[in-house]
């Protein structure tokens, strides 16, 4: 195991959990987002085919 020597090895451990807490957080933000747009767009896709079934 890693022997920790003074503080800045604490910090930088943090600082990396912290950054990659960011970056999940980030891919499940684009995630959702994500799944919400094609939601949208298929709800417009149906308004335009039923419209122009006339």
């Amino acid at each position: 195991m890693m022997k920790f020597n003074d503080d800045a090895d604490y910090l930088f451990i943090l600082a990396q959990i912290g950054l990659f807490g960011l970056l999940v957080a980030f891919v499940v933000f684009l995630a959702i987002s994500d799944k919400r747009a094609s939601k949208r767009l298929d709800e417009e896709d149906e308004k335009i085919s039923s419209s122009g079934e006339d």
